[in-house]
């Protein structure tokens, strides 16, 4: 599980479906949602960038035909920057 670089929140995949990435903070309370796996499953790690502010994670696609593709997400609210 990659944690924040100031150490107070840990990511992580919760399974579905559909698959959701999750922060959790090292001193309690409820899970957050940040977003929704896109494509049909995360099939590696989550990498979380230097600065804290944007999450990288590999996904498939099988429409129309089978890609493995790469999401970069805000932490905070999930919407992709990138694919």
């Amino acid at each position: 599980m990659p944690h924040s670089p100031d150490g107070n929140y840990v990511f992580y995949v919760g399974m579905g479906p559909p698959e959701k990435i999750w922060r959790l903070s090292v001193s309690g309370g409820a899970p957050v949602e940040i977003a929704r796996v896109l494509g049909e499953n995360v099939i590696g790690r989550l990498t979380i960038s230097r600065d804290g502010k944007s999450l990288a994670y590999p996904y498939e696609e099988f429409t129309p035909i089978p890609k493995t593709k790469l999401a970069i997400i805000r932490v905070e609210d999930g919407p992709p920057l990138k694919r």
